[in-house]
């Protein structure tokens, strides 16, 4: 996620909260399997259970409703729920904003 991402934790190895700014350029089904997929990967593997990532600006192509999917998509895969999305949450910038959730692991007996 063009290394803007940025972790609020002491431990490096887990952290509770993490922010990703323009996330990627690349558009459409490439990007699940591609580049965000291996971000989703490593957020996934670093992120606690009950953390919280929030991403900005995910693509460049100008559609919410298509970002959207594809955040819902990515976040089943690697164990996140979307809590909120909005279209333009600043008044300075056009960016949409995407809130997720990292669910508690299956293995550990919760969702």
């Amino acid at each position: 996620m063009h290394r803007l991402m940025e972790s609020e934790s002491s431990d490096a190895a887990r952290v509770a909260v993490l922010r990703a700014m323009q996330a990627s350029g690349a558009t459409g089904a490439g990007r699940l399997r591609g580049l965000a997929g291996r971000h989703f990967a490593e957020i996934a593997r670093v992120l606690v259970a009950g953390g919280d990532l929030v991403i900005l600006n995910f693509s460049y192509r100008d559609d919410f409703a298509a970002d959207r999917a594809d955040l819902e998509q990515l976040a089943r895969a690697w164990g996140f729920s979307l809590a909120r999305a909005v279209e333009r949450p600043c008044v300075s910038w056009d960016a949409p904003a995407f809130h997720l959730v990292k669910r508690a692991s299956p293995a550990a007996g919760q969702q």
